[in-house]
């Protein structure tokens, strides 16, 4: 923006200023392109949290498995030799 609207910048760099259209247009196609990332981050971070809660669940239930008879649970992610 400062090499557009800089005084000293546009004869250096040759540039004019851009008009309401031509802002309108860079913002418009600009927002699109923030959108679309925005959308695909939101469905990467529901898949993740749907993997999550699958992975939590299954370790959840082969943990309690394991352990029940000795009567304490084991932490989802730390096999039975790292916990004591």
């Amino acid at each position: 923006m400062a090499t557009i609207y800089v005084p000293l910048l546009t004869p250096i760099f040759k540039t004019e200023p851009l008009t309401a259209a031509e802002l309108a247009f860079t913002f418009a196609m600009s927002s699109v392109v923030f959108v679309a990332v925005e959308i695909e981050k939101l469905v990467m971070r529901r898949q993740d949290r749907r993997k999550r809660r699958r992975r939590l669940s299954r370790c959840d239930e082969a943990a309690g498995k394991k352990i029940a008879a000795r009567g304490r649970e084991v932490p989802c992610g730390v096999s039975r030799v790292q916990w004591h």
